[in-house]
């Protein structure tokens, strides 16, 4: 109960700072947000396109700036991944199938272990997802997983293991985008 205390404090806590860091495809990204009194800065940011179209800019958010994922999704210090959606062509079957993708590419095409966790994790973005829409993954080590949609929780995943794979997807060694992945780690 006490950990689920603090996934709903971290929910409902996160905030951003109104000073903007840079913008890409016209989102304005804060140089910081805040979770549970705790300040993450900016660490890189990139945009997601495919066939020559922006889809979302993703933005990484950490403790203290790096240029190395590794550290960062096996170390013991909080992170936050946001995404802006950029595109109506982002629809939430579209987002499901692409998270799909990374999950797979993830764990090397073997979901098995967490394949419960991921079916129950896919169906909170069952609802429409639209351009301006903002989802932010809050990776919380040794607790888990947090994720806030329009600065709202969707939902709080209490696995250590599973934290890691989500960051993994944009963050890992086979990420859903390779140049995505060096632009949020510019740190």
């Amino acid at each position: 109960m006490k950990t689920k205390s603090l996934f709903l404090a971290a929910a409902l806590s996160v905030s951003s700072f109104s000073l903007a860091a840079m913008e890409l495809a016209n989102v304005k990204l804060s140089e910081s947000i805040e979770v549970n009194d705790q300040e993450l800065v900016l660490n890189g940011a990139g945009i997601r396109n495919k066939f020559f179209m922006d889809l979302y800019v993703a933005a990484l958010y950490t403790s203290e700036k790096g240029n190395k994922a590794e550290p960062m999704i096996e170390g013991d210090k909080p992170m936050a991944i946001r995404l802006n959606i950029t595109s109506g062509m982002i629809t939430s079957e579209r987002l499901v199938d692409a998270m799909n993708e990374g999950f797979d590419a993830a764990t090397g095409g073997d979901t098995s272990a967490m394949e419960a966790t991921i079916e129950e994790f896919m169906t909170h973005f069952e609802a429409p997802t639209n351009n301006g829409d903002q989802l932010t993954f809050f990776s919380i080590p040794g607790q888990g997983l947090v994720v806030n949609k329009n600065n709202e929780l969707l939902t709080t995943v209490e696995c250590e293991e599973f934290r890691k794979l989500v960051m993994k997807v944009w963050l890992g060694d086979k990420p859903s985008d390779r140049r995505l992945k060096r632009a949020m780690l510019k740190g």
